[in-house]
């Protein structure tokens, strides 16, 4: 439980600041609905004691109103305490979710390396989400419950202090159980989520492999396999069902216990005593007692579950913390004296002495080195697994070189603004990705503020023209996912389109035909060169066919 408090204070502690009034309002509730709390049993004693035959019924309606608002106010505080302390938690993770997406945009794509996309996901979605609830339902509620038992053990310690050590050694049994049971419940919380991310891995398989399924008639043997998974999940998750249930009986029990004890106690104070009436307890007083323990032992028991779900959130919490805790790309350096604000209009590529490596004593890149002069056109070519595409990433500056620089005229490209520096690129990968937009929108994230008339010269180069006319809306059409659907082809022209709208001073090119068939490819790479007589154009690719068609070609 502890560690998962610690992972979500590594989430929260830089945006509590901002929330300290809406936190401080949050706890002057919590006192006063402690108060009313316990006010009430008092004025409950009144009305058990104070009937007598014969005695004022006004007076005792009187007193039956007095408890009812106190009532009313107890539960009006708490839930008013309540709606302020999750409008805090829902504030907190506005600005926590913000600094997750910052986060992802700027590590390296090393990072992903090492994750399967269903536990990527699983990070971006849900966990941060439970992650969220957690600190609303778990960390808050019970931070405000134990200010409000150790209220009450304050309170009843002054008035019956033997009572109030009772409560305190109590309070230390429990903490004790939570110890003892904090590793055992990790464990089978850890190997539920794992059955569970097991499952996850096979609806992606499945999805991606659906076609291949159907034609090889793996149909049964998928489904075989699938009832393994689901019975695995289930036999994990029964354990930890069992034993979440027969912990909160335990806990049902320490509270039976607990009362017994109180019965004890006053029951031995009465034997004790020499003479009947040093012995006398009211009926009320006994309520009194039993309606606080009653309070007590409830809410205890909530902040025990809740210590629970803090055990079982731990391995969720960590996967969020190791995304915003895992270092972003190398930072920027200062830019030379004199290099101005503006990006040259013939720049010169150098790759010099360049080593990278995926796994730790397996070189992909090693003391590689390349010059591209202003307006040259070279093609990587290479098997797969041979490093050109990790290359072009190495430029793009989405991955770090182990060794080695690469120079833009002249410059480390880790001086220069990011901005800045990507303002002199165009960028197409193998499978461009279509986002849910309006095709101008998805244009115009090359460069935006272009005019339809920019859009159409663009669009007809790749020829393009007949397609969009074709559309229902045109260039406000949308597209993307549950939008107007676009061929390989299509789409990749598309992305094409949108690196060429901005004018780039170079053109990287990521396999960028490897899904066309022969004669679309030959046509797409023909079109581009000849939209890119002045620029430079760096393109990866397995086609010799395609790769003929540059200045120069580099084999990796």
């Amino acid at each position: 439980m502890l560690k998962s408090l610690c992972l979500l204070w590594l989430l929260v502690k830089p945006h509590l600041a901002l929330q300290k009034k809406f936190l401080l309002l949050s706890l002057l509730l919590t006192a006063c609905a402690t108060a009313a709390s316990l006010a009430a049993p008092w004025l409950l004693k009144k009305l058990i004691d104070a009937p007598q035959p014969g005695g004022d019924l006004n007076l005792f309606v009187l007193e039956i109103a007095k408890a009812a608002l106190v009532y009313l106010l107890a539960y009006g505080l708490w839930a008013a305490q309540q709606t302020v302390a999750a409008a805090v938690a829902e504030r907190v993770f506005v600005d926590v979710k913000l600094r997750f997406f910052k986060q992802i945009l700027n590590v390296p794509r090393s990072f992903y390396d090492r994750l399967s996309d269903v536990d990527i996901a699983s990070r971006l979605g849900s966990n941060l989400r439970f992650a969220a609830v957690t600190f609303r339902d778990d960390v808050l509620a019970g931070l405000f419950e134990t200010v409000f038992i150790v209220g009450i053990v304050c309170t009843v310690a002054v008035v019956q202090w033997r009572v109030g050590v009772s409560m305190a050694v109590v309070l230390t049994l429990y903490a004790g159980v939570v110890a003892v049971i904090d590793r055992p419940w990790l464990h089978r919380a850890e190997s539920a989520r794992a059955a569970r991310s097991v499952q996850g891995y096979f609806f992606v398989d499945v999805l991606g492999a659906a076609r291949d399924i159907r034609v090889f008639n793996l149909g049964r043997t998928i489904e075989q396999q699938f009832a393994c998974v689901v019975q695995e999940v289930a036999k994990t998750q029964i354990k930890l069902n069992g034993f979440s249930a027969v912990l909160r009986n335990i806990f049902g029990l320490l509270g039976s216990l607990i009362a017994l004890l109180v019965i004890a106690f006053y029951g031995g104070t009465i034997i004790l005593q020499k003479s009947p009436e040093a012995a006398r307890i009211s009926v009320g007083e006994l309520v009194v007692v039993f309606a606080i323990l009653g309070i007590l032992l409830n809410t205890l028991h909530q902040i025990l579950l809740r210590a629970g779900r803090l055990i079982e959130a731990e391995p969720s919490l960590r996967k969020v913390v190791e995304v915003m805790t895992s270092p972003v790309s190398a930072g920027q350096a200062a830019l030379p004296a004199g290099y101005g604000a503006a990006i040259p209009d013939k720049p010169t590529l150098e790759f010099v002495n360049i080593s990278y490596s995926r796994t730790v004593g397996v070189p992909l890149l090693n003391n590689f080195n390349l010059s591209l002069e202003p307006g040259e056109k070279v093609a990587l070519i290479g098997s797969t697994g041979s490093g050109k595409s990790t290359l072009l990433d190495l430029l793009m500056r989405l991955r770090d070189p182990c060794a080695g620089r690469i120079l833009f005229s002249g410059i480390d490209i880790r001086q220069i603004e990011p901005a800045l520096f990507y303002s002199a690129f165009g960028f197409v990968s193998q499978q461009s990705h279509v986002m849910q937009v309006s095709l101008r929108e998805f244009l115009q994230q090359g460069w935006p503020g272009q005019t339809d008339a920019d859009l159409w010269r663009v669009l007809s180069l790749l020829k393009l023209t007949p397609m969009v006319l074709a559309m229902p809306q045109q260039l406000d059409t949308q597209v993307g996912f549950a939008g107007w659907v676009f061929s390989n082809s299509q789409r990749q022209r598309l992305a094409v389109a949108r690196a060429l709208l901005r004018d780039p001073q170079v053109l990287v090119l990521d396999e960028f035909t490897a899904t066309l068939d022969v004669e679309s490819e030959l046509d797409l790479v023909r079109d581009v060169l000849s939209e890119s007589k002045r620029r430079t154009v760096i393109c990866t690719t397995y086609s010799a066919a395609v790769a003929a068609l540059f200045d120069r070609v580099v084999m990796l």
